[in-house]
């Protein structure tokens, strides 16, 4: 079957939207009075310093700008952490979690589970003063914990 390439479709997410979104993340990271400096990030993430300058410094098309490679972006996210990759992931619809260094054995997770599903009902059923947004949240820690568990044994 022959394809017609007569016809170009625009990807749903454009390069310079994505760029922005990345640069626009990289703003509230990295620079003078933020976390992190270019300086910090380039050695941390192995991502030559002017690299980092010439990306964020300058709009996509100027003669000074120069393109990250997906290797030096997913390098600096990984530097940045979760909160940096929720700035541009969600353009995807998606969102990003860091994952812990050490994983619990099962046993410890399923116990942690199991008692925050129990204050769950009794929050629900009246049983006392529950912070519901507190253990909702650990809640869903524990849901990437189990997910990076099958991951990382693929």
């Amino acid at each position: 079957m022959q394809h017609s390439n007569s016809v170009e479709k625009e990807p749903l997410i454009s390069h310079e939207q994505a760029v922005n979104a990345f640069k626009k993340g990289m703003s509230l990271f990295v620079g003078r009075g933020r976390s992190m400096s270019v300086l910090q990030l380039a050695k941390a993430s192995r991502v030559h310093h002017r690299t980092i300058e010439a990306f964020r410094g300058y709009p996509v098309g100027h003669t000074d700008y120069r393109p990250l490679d997906w290797g030096q972006m997913l390098s600096i996210a990984s530097v940045l952490g979760a909160d940096f990759t929720n700035e541009w992931l969600p353009l995807t619809g998606q969102g990003a979690f860091d994952l812990p260094d050490d994983e619990p054995s099962p046993g410890t997770l399923a116990s942690e589970v199991a008692e925050d599903a129990a204050t769950v009902v009794r929050g629900i059923n009246g049983g006392g003063v529950v912070d519901l947004p507190a253990v909702g949240a650990r809640m869903v820690r524990h849901g990437h914990v189990i997910t990076a568990m099958g991951a990382r044994a693929a």
